[in-house]
């Protein structure tokens, strides 16, 4: 890495901030670091730099923290993107692979866990923080079951929101999470209910957590 790179932190917590600002410096001593604390001033930064690294917050107060990893991704220099969150679930984990992660590090691990984990970047090696890794093991083990559900005619997408039951989220807080409407969100429930030939939220929890969605 040279003298001119340069890394981008979005988190809107300012100790988060702070502590992965330093983080980034101790991991490539020549970067310099610019931090945003929510979507509209990161996605002004992207437009006005050329970033070799982003370590962008999956909840930001104004957007999607996935949108901001998209876009990202859209200049004409590829950007090393690693998600941060305060936990992992399939959702996130998903959407932030989508939108072009390689990493997903939690904000509960030490600095000196954190520095030799991003500087795997320079080497091809994934940032993952080890509760992270484990969810992905478990998701592998879990893809033949989800499958099937697709298989029995759910939609990926469908999959989603049947999982978000499981987990108990509202309505609302399920359209936040995957970043569509309440409208969407009640029609794919709708035709979960069919699909599945279920007609209650506890049915549906049920048919998620036997799938292993929960």
């Amino acid at each position: 890495m040279d003298q001119n790179s340069f890394a981008l932190v979005v988190d809107r917590n300012p100790n988060c901030r702070a502590k992965l600002k330093r983080c980034l410096e101790r991991a490539f001593p020549a970067i310099r670091v610019d931090t945003a604390g929510g979507f509209s001033h990161g996605r002004l930064l992207l437009e006005q730099c050329s970033y070799y690294v982003g370590l962008i917050a999956a909840d930001l107060p104004d957007g999607h923290g996935f949108d901001l990893m998209a876009r990202a991704q859209m200049g004409t220099r590829r950007m090393h993107i690693v998600a941060t969150a305060g936990n992992c679930d399939d959702i996130s984990f998903s959407r932030a692979m989508r939108a072009g992660a390689e990493g997903f590090v939690l904000r509960e691990e030490t600095e000196d866990d954190l520095v030799p984990r991003l500087r795997g970047l320079s080497r091809g090696s994934p940032p993952l923080s080890p509760p992270v890794a484990r969810h992905l093991m478990r998701a592998f083990v879990r893809a033949p079951v989800e499958q099937a559900l697709v298989e029995h005619g759910l939609t990926p997408k469908e999959v989603e929101v049947l999982a978000a039951l499981a987990k108990g989220l509202r309505v609302r807080q399920a359209a936040r999470t995957l970043g569509v409407s309440e409208n969407t969100v009640r029609t794919h429930v709708k035709h979960v209910y069919s699909k599945l030939n279920i007609s209650t939220r506890a049915e549906a929890t049920r048919a998620a957590l036997r799938a292993g969605l929960g």
